[in-house]
């Protein structure tokens, strides 16, 4: 997963700024959400108090109003530039594709490699544009958010945030066992876009057997099975009618 994410990183370029932002408008989602207990803690507290005047009602209400604000706004600017860094970054790479493809000799544009180039700049970058930084900042925004609950929590119960902590502990020393040990997770799609996308390697199954295994794909070029290639010839026709 860190690693995913330091790629999605290192490709934003100058869209870094943009995602940085995302984030940073993510945590004070976190924290305008976190107030709902603020006002859910004076509603109790007004009930074991036995205070059943207007003022505490009043002061639970503005609260929960600034929290339903403060997140609809902020959420707001956020995927405002989740989808400002998704576009440009994908489009700067494209200016530099186009860039080296000026300086290759004009016997590299074969049908094959025409394909690929093809495939790259439109439908691989396109994923890549709507997905990467909606990944990147709802993963680190989901863990902000965790981390941000979690100390609510134990403001108000030191023994539940204690156990809320732990949990999360273990989650993250779980998910770093899982990438030093290299244990795979097993996506099934029909969708070789997406497989090329997601996967480090793709099994093409035919009747219940392993038609071809590819490692590290990078392109439909790397598909050498007659099925592979006629599932390649399949996700081409469907980018011509998507167009």
């Amino acid at each position: 997963m860190i690693g995913a994410f330091r790629k999605i990183w290192d490709f934003a370029g100058s869209e870094q700024k943009n995602i940085k932002s995302s984030i940073v408008l993510a945590l004070l989602h976190s924290i305008f959400y976190a107030l709902q207990f603020a006002a859910v803690y004076v509603v109790l507290k007004a009930l074991t108090d036995g205070d059943t005047s207007k003022i505490n009602a009043l002061y639970a209400l503005a609260i929960m109003a600034a929290s339903i604000i403060g997140r609809i706004v902020l959420n707001t600017y956020s995927q405002l530039q989740r989808v400002h860094a998704g576009y440009f970054m994908v489009a700067n790479k494209r200016i530099s594709i186009g860039a080296k493809l000026r300086t290759v000799p004009m016997g590299y544009f074969n049908k094959n490699n025409l394909g690929q180039m093809t495939a790259v700049t439109t439908t691989t970058l396109t994923d890549v544009e709507n997905t990467a930084p909606v990944v990147l900042v709802t993963v680190l925004g989901g863990f902000i958010n965790s981390i941000v609950f979690a100390l609510s929590v134990l403001l108000f119960d030191r023994r539940i945030g204690a156990i809320v902590f732990i949990g999360m502990a273990a989650f993250i020393r779980t998910t770093s066992l899982q990438e030093k040990l290299r244990l795979g997770i097993l996506i099934i799609t029909h969708d070789l876009d997406t497989a090329m996308f997601m996967a480090d390697r793709i099994y093409v199954m035919r009747c219940g057997s392993i038609a071809e295994t590819i490692d590290s794909p990078k392109s439909f070029g790397d598909f050498r099975a007659d099925y592979s290639k006629q599932l390649v010839r399949a996700a081409e026709y469907k980018r011509q009618a998507l167009k």
